[in-house]
Parts: structure tokens; C-alpha cells; sequence
């Protein structure tokens, strides 16, 4: 009962709720999180510490950096509880917020990256445009 009770104080913080909800759509590194979140580093890192402490978060070691994800033994279940509360969170506007820029996040990643693939050989000039979503422009 211990564990479960660890679980529910851990989420008992709207900006440890808003981590989860990142983390179900994906992986981030505590950079990406600061710039999503719009938070302090500091207060970022406090509540990771206690969602790693709950067992809610894992990390591995990205090159120099560490990149959070939800615990895939937890994934599912925290994916129940954050569809029964869906309605709750879809009129939080810093919900809202958080998922716009994780999908501004992610965009500006996937156009950074394309270059970077074309040079390591893993990708064509082609495929390097249409993963940045620049084909077929002509300026």
C-alpha cells in the first residue's frame, strides 16, 4: 500500500501532472522540459527527482544528457488515469500550452536533425527535406 500512496503524492503537484502528460507523448530531456514547461531548471529537476523516487520515472543517459520517460511498467496504467481525467486537463490552459510547444519542440527537432542525417550518410538530401517538411518549396 506504501508504494501506491508514494504514487499519488508524487502526482499530487499540477507541474509533476503536467511532466506526466509531456512524458506520455515522449521522451525529453531536461532542456526540452524547461523550454515546454516554461519552469525553473531547479523546480523541473525537484519534481523529477520525486517521480524517479516513485518509480514513475526512468532515465538513461542520451550522450552527455538524460533523457526522462515514463516507466513502461506504469506507461499503460498512467495512461488509464490520464484518460479518465482527460476532460480536466483538455480545459487546463497550461496543458493545453505544454502540448503545443512539445509539438513546436518536436518540429523544430525533426528540421535540425535532417541535415545532421544527410551528413552521417542515414539519410538522402530527399528524404533529409521531406523529414524537415521543407519539399516542394520554392522561394
Amino acid at each position: 500500500m506504501e508504494g501506491l500512496i508514494q504514487f499519488c503524492k508524487c502526482l499530487s503537484e499540477p507541474l509533476a501532472v503536467r511532466i506526466v502528460v509531456l512524458l506520455l507523448h515522449d521522451e525529453l530531456k531536461i532542456n526540452q522540459l524547461q523550454r515546454i514547461l516554461e519552469a525553473k531548471r531547479s523546480t523541473i529537476n525537484l519534481h523529477l527527482i520525486k517521480l524517479r523516487e516513485c518509480n514513475v520515472v526512468v532515465t538513461e543517459m542520451d550522450g552527455r544528457w538524460l533523457r526522462f520517460r515514463l516507466n513502461p511498467d506504469l506507461k499503460e496504467f498512467i495512461h488509464r488515469v490520464v484518460e479518465t481525467y482527460r476532460d480536466d486537463l483538455s480545459w487546463d490552459p497550461k496543458v493545453t500550452e505544454d502540448l503545443a510547444r512539445l509539438e513546436r519542440e518536436r518540429y523544430v527537432s525533426s528540421i535540425q536533425l535532417a541535415p545532421l542525417r544527410v551528413i552521417q550518410g542515414e539519410a538522402s538530401g530527399e528524404e533529409a527535406l521531406a523529414a524537415s517538411g521543407d519539399e516542394g518549396r520554392s522561394d
